[in-house]
């Protein structure tokens, strides 16, 4: 049996999401506000409402909310995953590193998950980690593009030139764009 939900925080909250879409962080931002005071256990409201704080770069004000999501679901992969991206976005490595692996734990085939987790460890220098992880985003999506892209990175920067142009080329024949710019995924 399901959560029984408020219909006006629910409006508020599809409102938002649209609004969040749209590229109205503000007016998003505001319309979850509201919904919360609504209804406070609405998980979904908060991991969103911690979404828009992120892509405002207001991360530990994310953080908040994707941990009072945490708190009424502790089993919400997208909210563990979320507050890792923010954490990351922080430089709070090994905070982030938690959260991927609480998302990792529910869902075990997420890509981006482990694909970041991968980034973050090779940030802290843990290189044979970060290549697990790239290799675990590939072995459940090998056409994750990314994760060819930052396993191939990783290889050029240990001086593996060969298995590095292997990867490039797996993911520029995904995405022909794929190395044009730094994005590293998530």
């Amino acid at each position: 049996m399901g959560k029984k939900r408020n219909s006006r925080a629910e409006k508020l909250i599809s409102g938002a999401d649209g609004r969040h879409a749209g590229g109205d962080h503000g007016g998003a931002l505001r319309d979850y506000d509201e919904a919360l005071v609504i209804d406070p256990g609405n998980e979904m409201g908060w991991n969103n409402r911690g979404v828009v704080l992120s892509r405002l770069g207001r991360y530990a004000e994310a953080v908040r909310s994707y941990r009072k999501a945490l708190d009424i679901d502790p089993e919400y992969w997208t909210a563990w995953f979320n507050c890792g991206k923010a954490f990351h976005r922080m430089g709070e490595l090994e905070e982030a590193l938690d959260c991927y692996d609480k998302a990792l734990e529910h869902r075990p085939d997420h890509k981006s998950a482990w694909n970041n987790k991968g980034v973050a460890l090779r940030a802290l220098g843990r290189s044979a980690e970060a290549l697990e992880c790239y290799g675990m985003a590939i072995r459940h999506h090998p056409d994750y593009e990314y994760a060819w892209a930052n396993m191939g990175r990783l290889l050029d920067s240990l001086g593996k030139k060969e298995d590095a142009r292997r990867c490039y080329e797996k993911a520029r024949a995904i995405n022909p764009a794929i190395l044009d710019d730094e994005k590293d995924g998530g």
